[in-house]
């Protein structure tokens, strides 16, 4: 029981997330994660200022797909088949530290005397849980 629930907590912090957003002037992703961006019209090409923080990639059905490779920022250009250009800057954090909070706060929320805390970039687990009780 507790070497699968560890195995889960494992998987959950690991986890990469897609997700298909609208282009704003800034878009915020985390090291390791990929997001999936909804074009206005055909997209020509794409720039990237530092391609060492971020690679894209154009899909077959027009989507422009981000994947955050380090922590930084960086601007994004983008040439569309219409003649018109769009720019926008990618700020690339080190982790969703406050999404991984909460999802083990959710993951644990039934084992009584375990906590949840986050102090700066820091997760940590506290308290005791006994096994023999559930």
């Amino acid at each position: 029981m507790i070497k699968q629930f560890i195995t889960i907590v494992m998987l959950t912090l690991i986890a990469v997330t897609g997700v298909s957003a609208q282009i704003d002037d800034l878009v915020t992703v985390y090291k390791g994660e990929v997001k999936i961006l909804q074009m206005e019209s055909e997209v020509d090409r794409v720039a990237v200022g530092s391609g060492d923080l971020l690679s894209t990639s154009l899909l077959d059905n027009g989507q422009l797909l981000l994947l955050a490779e380090a922590e930084g920022e960086t601007n994004v250009h983008i040439w569309y088949s219409n003649g018109k250009e769009r720019d926008f800057k990618v700020q690339i954090a080190s982790s969703d530290n406050n999404r991984i909070v909460t999802e083990l706060r959710a993951l644990l929320a039934e084992l009584e005397g375990v906590k949840v805390r986050q102090v700066g970039e820091k997760i940590f687990l506290t308290g005791s849980y006994n096994s023999a009780e559930k």
